[in-house]
């Protein structure tokens, strides 16, 4: 039996990764990648932190332009993006819950 991670398929905030997400993160989202291209559309919500948002990304990945079964650069390029994106957000959210409510 495959084992189904908490971050599977949760490309912006988790990219590629199996770590487990921080208590209290939820994301709901749609992913999928095809011809290069990766998209995720992601409700992200922290209720421990108060910091809800949504977030979607739709990247292109194909620096060579042929569209075949292989050569698209979703773990060079793609998943790290994604993950990156997310987590800048997400940290931008909680600085700002935390300068607003004081």
């Amino acid at each position: 039996m495959k084992k189904i991670y908490d971050t599977q398929e949760k490309f912006i905030f988790a990219g590629a990764s199996k770590d487990s997400l921080p208590r209290g993160l939820r994301i709901y989202n749609k992913a999928g990648f095809d011809y290069g291209f990766i998209a995720d559309c992601a409700y992200i919500q922290d209720k421990e932190k108060d910091v809800e948002f949504f977030v979607s990304a739709v990247l292109y990945t194909n620096s060579k332009d042929i569209l075949s079964e292989e050569g698209y650069e979703y773990k060079e390029n793609g998943y790290p993006f994604l993950k990156e994106l997310g987590k800048l957000i997400y940290y931008h959210e909680i600085r700002i819950k935390d300068t607003t409510v004081k």
